[in-house]
């Protein structure tokens, strides 16, 4: 079943005062190294969607070939975002990709690392796992998406990691920056231009 990925850009940025998908990083931006990366790793179903920086964005992802999704309701949290995401492609049947647009560093050898695992193991949630700890991108198998649509609001998707421990497969890699979650300036001061 052809893959594809949602990159979730949709919430305010409070903290680090400016949308996080176009945070710099190398010669291009957070969204940019994402959508490139899931380019490299064979990916070409990609999904964004935004909510409260959305006008921004927009204007500067023209480059953007993928769909795009406004999600009014980004208020309600991020579970809210990526169901916004799947409803916007209801007929989709493979694995999906759930990348957060503030944690761009995983390689394409480990996004493809994921998908190798989703088909060898069959298992529902693969998620790549550094230094003991779970990072992100996390993929989901459709076998989930029931289970996405019926978790609390409040909880998000880390509710159907709890109840489901052993439909899980983890995926051992030393990208420790998979763990990065960017929201403050002085978090991107500490990984710099990479």
């Amino acid at each position: 079943m052809r893959p594809r990925a949602i990159i979730l850009a949709a919430g305010a940025s409070r903290r680090m005062g400016r949308p996080k998908a176009l945070l710099p990083l190398g010669e291009g931006t957070f969204l940019s190294r994402i959508a490139q990366t899931l380019r490299e790793a064979g990916i070409d179903d990609v999904m964004l969607v935004l909510g409260a920086d959305a006008e921004p964005i927009l204007r500067s992802a023209a480059w953007f070939d993928g769909t795009i999704v406004v999600h009014r309701g980004w208020e309600e949290g991020q579970l809210s975002s990526l169901l916004a995401g799947l409803n916007a492609a209801p007929g989709a049947q493979g694995p999906v990709l759930v990348w957060p647009v503030d944690r761009p560093f995983a390689s394409a050898a480990l996004i493809g690392a994921l998908l190798s695992a989703f088909d060898r193991t069959g298992k529902g949630i693969v998620v790549p796992l550094a230094g003991g700890r779970r990072g992100h991108p996390i993929l989901f198998g459709p076998a989930m998406l029931p289970a996405l649509r019926a978790a609390s609001p409040l909880v998000g998707a880390r509710e159907v990691l709890h109840r489901h421990p052993e439909l899980i497969e983890e995926v051992p890699t030393e990208e420790v920056d998979i763990l990065r979650n960017i929201d403050t300036p002085e978090d991107l001061a500490v990984v710099g231009s990479r």
